[in-house]
């Protein structure tokens, strides 16, 4: 791996609370866990950790140690049960959750040493209301006092025909519901929105533009008028949240304030939230906080007449002060050099592949082909293609099947990549380490050389490595990621000392002026904006649906423009004819019930990077193998820990009624297994530590058991016997061999005028598409078209004629012939004409359908107004490449002519020796990376290139080619618009030609004839260019 990483001299901890060795104070036997559920009701940081975590079950704890006589004994255990996960959370989970762990920042150059166990005082707490209380809060008080605001209109607002579409936000359950709304376009409604564009308004003084701008309209029937707009949230509230500033509850308070004096109601309000602030300032003071806290702000809350949630009203987060370091310079030394051996496993086609993006890729391509189109229409699941391919239909509503409950569909079935080299490695070595009853994989003892990737693992700019420290030995658990900053920014909306190191990330990342980089700002819903709170400054924003923040320039939906270059989807700012990189620096899962807008944006974040690498040995190992042991590199380097699987058929007596017989046969299974003493219960995220010399702790792996058919087990690296903290510690670094794809746009082509470069059959243009198999099309364009041909010209029907050959994805031919005079006589007899000529040709069942189309012109890709000129090249190149293919013997021999084209057309563009190989080495280098060409593919392309050098150098030199001589002499003498070409332009326009030229000429595998062309030319070029330096010399 060449890639080379640095950090950024920080590094973030999470820790349990408590310590590893409090984890041993659960009693062993079932009988003494009554006594110590009951003692542990007088820890009163751990019970207010389960306050906060569940209002309900701390109520039935406060029940059990009054021993309520009502409690049944089933009743009893479950209490108890639910009490000790929690109390194992509290000691053995540092995943972030309310007051059950801790963050740290600390310097990687400070003193090492360990964390000390209970010692408090190096805890500091942020404590803030839910969002979704703040938000039901901002909703009464914008409902109220509608006059009192200032409004701007809906950032979703964007035209389609004569309706103005955007986003309306409603709240059903808690649970926030988009709909998409039109409203009709009228002269008011335009103005309105020309008017109001980008700007802040009051609302009065929103009336006083209807009042003075409207004749004979009342003062009343403006009011009214706005209203109903701001009701159908056509304008909304500058009364919201931002998710990119500080507290949320302060900005409430910053904003009632500003309002101070103007309804008593308000000042009502202020004064409420100005105790409940009070009270939070009360519980950060420290853990351990007495519910006569909780009780006030309970009550106060109460005053507002809204429903809420007990459990949910009040969040606290736990910070944890370092002032050393846990990582030493050694350890990152060992994490550079175990990601080293990660990427030797790496495995670009085992990728997770995002197939959302990629599906929607092949619809973009498929109705928009390489147009410049706005991505608000792109995503209109009505006008344009949505995001989410499969859901497209699911958007439009029906009274008959939305509103019932259909089940899951199938998800028993996935799809699994092989790669033989990786799996059978592997297999190999766990097969050895079963067989021999070894307990690690130690990879420093194998040679791995062999498996090193040709193709470079493709991290972002900034990354994160977590890793656990485990005392002198280093768990690698992930790399990657989109941003270093996504981990650790939901934390620095609280905490100061996390800005600075996360605004070093967004320098790193923010490192080339070719680029806007924009920070994505959406709330999905009320609830999850929690976890979506923080403060990351890019310099511009992007927000949808939800406040911006009044530092950061705001990036407007509809300024954005996508386009496919490259197989890649490439995000364009109108207005400043600039790339964009979205940033969405959270953890948050956007996957589930996300607007296409959102989840379109985020997934967008991940093209181009490998967003995740971690040990890669093999689906198929992974699920084959019921044990795998730890494996590592070396001692001191830790990979992945050992994994068993435990199936409920093998363990007899699983059922029986008798827990402790259960307990009994599970222990002799395990042991039997040699699984170890310590090992956690595996479920996604949620992991369970389970002792095997504790019964209590053993009954839940009982329980599981018993409710599931299969169990997955991995091993504990910690000794809880000693006094450790479980931790997980992220280490953001920057990838400094990270190079970003770049794509330069003119900037004229945002004023394509989609209306003069669409026409339907008829306008102008007559679009056929006739589908038929490669080699009948062949017999179609020497047979049939130059027959149509022809007698469409000397009857002069029509001016010009162009063909390509496509799949979409059945193979066809697309003709497009441009009508004389636009006449419909003219029309009407071409298409008598050609069914003349392919009337047999169906019935004979050569060509299996034809069909006519929209033709779209490909206005963007030929610089905007030299597509007229593009069309003419197209018409000579179409005749070039039929003569061709009718008057070349042998089909085989048409690459070596594809190399005389190439030729051909860089005499016509007027670019020399040194631009030709430029030119051609610049898209073979492309090539060559869509097919991962190796050096076993280079040597036989070589050897290719050699055995036919001479007849190479015969074709291309000789000029007496009638064909050729007819191709250049038309284009030269009719293409005059050429010459005004600047040379980068010339570039961009002659790859694309003989991009075309090739899929004209060749009648199949378009793009792997393409590399193997190319490679030969950029070997024929540089032949040349190296006989010219000898002649010179």
């Amino acid at each position: 791996m060449k890639t080379q990483l640095d950090n950024i001299n920080i590094g973030f901890m999470r820790n349990a609370l408590y310590s590893f060795r409090q984890y041993n104070n659960i009693p062993k036997n079932t009988a003494d866990l009554d006594h110590f559920v009951l003692e542990l009701w007088n820890d009163e940081v751990f019970r207010e950790s389960v306050f906060l975590a569940s209002y309900e079950l701390y109520n039935e704890w406060a029940r059990l140690c009054q021993d309520d006589p009502s409690l049944s004994q089933v009743k009893r255990n479950r209490i108890n049960n639910s009490i000790l996960k929690y109390y194992i959370r509290i000691t053995t989970r540092s995943t972030p959750f309310g007051t059950f762990a801790s963050h740290s920042a600390f310097e990687l150059n400070s003193e090492h040493k360990n964390i000390e166990a209970g010692n408090m005082d190096a805890i500091h707490r942020y404590t803030t209301l839910d969002l979704s209380f703040l938000f039901q809060v901002i909703a009464l008080i914008n409902r109220d006092f509608p006059e009192v605001h200032e409004y701007e209109l809906n950032d979703s607002i964007y035209k389609l025909g004569d309706y103005y579409r955007y986003i309306e936000t409603s709240v059903q359950n808690e649970k926030r519901v988009y709909t998409l709304s039109s409203l009709e376009k009228d002269e008011l409604l335009d103005f309105l929105v020309e008017t109001t564009a980008n700007k802040s308004y009051s609302f009065d003084g929103l009336v006083a533009l209807v009042a003075e701008n409207v004749d004979r309209v009342s003062e009343e029937d403006a009011k009214y008028y706005i209203f109903s707009l701001i009701d159908a949230q056509f304008f909304k509230s500058n009364f919201d949240i931002c998710l990119n500033e500080h507290s949320p509850l302060c900005q409430i308070i910053d904003y009632l304030n500003s309002k101070k004096g103007i309804a008593p109601e308000l000042d009502a309000y202020l004064e409420t939230l100005i105790k409940m602030e009070d009270y939070m300032k009360l519980l950060n003071s420290g853990v351990g906080q007495p519910q006569e806290y909780y009780n006030e702000v309970f009550a106060l809350a109460n005053q507002f007449s809204i429903l809420y949630d007990r459990k949910y009203l009040i969040n606290s987060s736990l910070k944890r002060t370092l002032d050393f370091s846990p990582v030493t310079r050694e350890d990152l030394s060992r994490i550079k050099k175990g990601i080293t051996t990660l990427s030797c496993f790496w495995d670009k086609g085992s990728e997770t592949v995002n197939e959302n993006l990629e599906k929607f890729k092949t619809a973009f391509y498929t109705r928009y082909e390489e147009s410049l189109v706005p991505l608000v229409e792109v995503l209109d699941n009505e006008s344009g293609i949505g995001y989410i391919q499969e859901q497209n239909s699911e958007n439009d509503f029906s009274s008959l099947l939305d509103t019932l409950s259909w089940p899951d569909s199938d998800t028993d079935s996935f799809s699994i990549t092989y790669n033989k080299k990786i799996h059978e490695f592997w297999r190999r070595l766990i097969n050895k380490a079963n067989l021999n009853g070894e307990t690690f994989i130690d990879l420093s003892q194998h040679d791995i050389s062999n498996l090193q990737n040709t193709e470079e693992v493709s991290l972002a700019r900034s990354l994160a490595v977590m890793i656990e420290k485990v005392s002198d030995k280093i768990a690698i658990s992930s790399v990657g990621g989109t941003s270093g900053a996504n981990l650790i920014a939901r934390f620095s909306n609280e905490d100061e000392e996390i800005l600075a190191p996360m605004n070093r990330i967004i320098k790193e990342e923010q490192n080339d002026d070719h680029f806007i980089y924009a920070e994505l700002l959406h709330l999905p819903d009320n609830r999850a904006g929690n976890i979506l709170l923080r403060r990351v400054k890019r310099g511009n924003q992007l927000s949808y649906l939800t406040k911006p923040s009044a530092s950061e320039n705001t990036i407007s939906l509809t300024d954005l423009y996508i386009k496919m270059m490259d197989k890649r989807i490439v995000l364009f700012h109108k207005e400043l004819n600039k790339e964009v990189k979205i940033f969405h620096s959270t953890a948050h899962n956007f996957d589930y019930n996300s607007l296409p807008v959102y989840q379109f944006l985020c997934d967008l974040q991940h093209q181009d990077i490998s967003t995740a690498l971690v040990l890669n040995i093999g689906d198929t190992n992974y699920l084959m193998y019921d044990y795998i042991p730890r494996i590592t590199l070396g001692n001191d380097i830790i990979f992945t820990p050992a994994l068993w699987r435990v199936y409920q058929n093998e363990v007899s007596g699983i059922k029986a009624k008798n827990n402790t017989e259960s307990i009994k046969k599970v222990r002799e299974y395990l042991s039997a297994k040699k699984v170890n003493r310590y090992f956690f219960i595996s479920q996604g995220d949620n992991k369970l530590l389970i002792d095997t010399e504790n019964d209590n702790l053993l009954l839940f792996l009982v329980e599981e058991l018993r409710s599931k058919e299969m169990v997955t087990l991995t091993e504990c690296l910690y000794d809880p016997e000693e006094d450790e903290f479980n931790n997980e510690i992220i280490i953001p670094m920057i990838n400094r061999n990270y190079t970003a794809f770049k794509t330069e746009l003119d900037p004229h082509l945002f004023n394509n005028n989609i209306a003069d470069n669409k026409f339907i059959p008829g306008n102008k243009w007559l679009y056929y598409k006739i589908y038929c198999g490669n080699k009948f099309s062949d017999k179609i364009l020497q047979e049939v078209f130059p027959g149509l041909l022809t007698q469409l010209n000397e009857e002069m029907l029509i001016k010009k004629w162009f063909y390509i050959r496509y799949s979409d994805p059945d193979n066809h031919i697309r003709l497009r012939l441009e009508i004389n005079d636009n006449d419909l006589t003219n029309t009407a007899q071409i298409i008598t004409t050609f069914n003349d000529y392919f009337d047999k040709y169906i019935n004979e069942g050569i060509i299996n359908k034809v069909e006519m189309g929209t033709y779209d012109r490909e206005y963007e890709r030929y610089e905007g107004e030299f597509i007229d000129t593009a069309e003419h090249i197209f018409h000579y190149d179409s005749k070039l490449t039929m003569n061709l293919l009718k008057n070349i013997p042998n089909n085989d021999d048409l690459w070596l002519y594809a190399i005389k084209s190439i030729d051909a057309y860089f005499d016509v563009f007027t670019l020399d020796l040194d631009k030709r190989y430029e030119v051609i080495s610049k898209i073979y280098s492309q090539f060559q990376k869509e097919f991962n060409v190796d050096s076993n593919l280079k040597k036989q392309l070589d050897l290719k290139y050699r055995n036919n050098l001479n007849i190479i150098s015969e074709i291309a030199e000789t000029d007496d080619n009638p064909y050729f001589s007819e191709f250049i002499t038309a284009v030269t003498q009719n293409c005059k618009e050429i010459e005004k070409l600047q040379t980068i332009q010339k570039e961009r326009l002659v790859s694309s030609f003989i991009h075309m030229h090739i899929n004209r000429l060749i009648r199949s595998r378009h793009r792997m004839h393409e590399l193997i062309i190319y490679g030969i030319v950029e070997k024929y070029y540089k032949m040349k260019i190296g006989k010219r330096k000898y002649l010179v010399s």
